[in-house]
């Protein structure tokens, strides 16, 4: 605290509330990201996302919205009414930069699918559903991968699928909703 003098930038109680939620999400976004914690409401919201498909910004939203509204009945509204602004892009800032709860489906046409599913099912903790496919061009024979990943695994699959096929189409399109086993690590 010595080496960062706090400095008002602005004496306006509404860009504050902005401001310092945007600033608090983005702190919090990133912690979450990189599987850490601020030792708050986070841990709740972390377990009720993993059990739900409940974003995590969104949970923390809410809850400290239900203590914001009850100290604002009990003191004073206005100021109640500010951090729930401020909490409100806390949420928004955390949902926008911790994605775990983004379900993708990839689809991964090779000729080497064999490999590509050894080296998936032994690093990435997913299931596949592998079909037999032919080229509409070549009419090579193919096999299809089909599996649904948190946006944070599709950089590491890439890397799987090029290093055994260079020449693997992949198409990745967000899934609205899973049924059945998901893990969420």
């Amino acid at each position: 605290m010595y080496f960062l003098p706090a400095q008002s930038i602005t004496d306006n109680i509404l860009l504050s509330s902005i401001l310092g939620g945007i600033i608090g999400g983005i702190g919090i976004g990133i912690i979450l990201k990189y599987s850490g914690t601020s030792g708050g409401m986070d841990i709740i919201a972390m377990i009720i996302s993993r059990k739900s498909n409940i974003r995590v910004g969104l949970l923390l939203t809410g809850m400290n919205g239900v203590i914001v509204l009850i100290s604002g009945a009990v003191f004073n509204w206005e100021i109640a009414l500010y951090t729930l602004l401020s909490i409100y892009m806390t949420g928004k800032m955390v949902d926008t930069i911790h994605t775990n709860h983004e379900k993708l489906t990839m689809q991964i046409v090779t000729t080497s699918g064999e490999e590509i599913r050894k080296e998936l099912l032994s690093s990435i903790y997913r299931g596949l559903t592998i079909t037999d496919g032919y080229g509409g061009f070549t009419l090579e024979k193919k096999q299809i991968l089909m599996m649904v990943v948190t946006r944070y695994e599709t950089m590491q699959i890439k890397q799987i699928v090029r290093k055994h096929d260079e020449k693997a189409f992949i198409n990745i399109f967000e899934t609205v909703e899973v049924v059945g086993e998901f893990s969420k690590n």
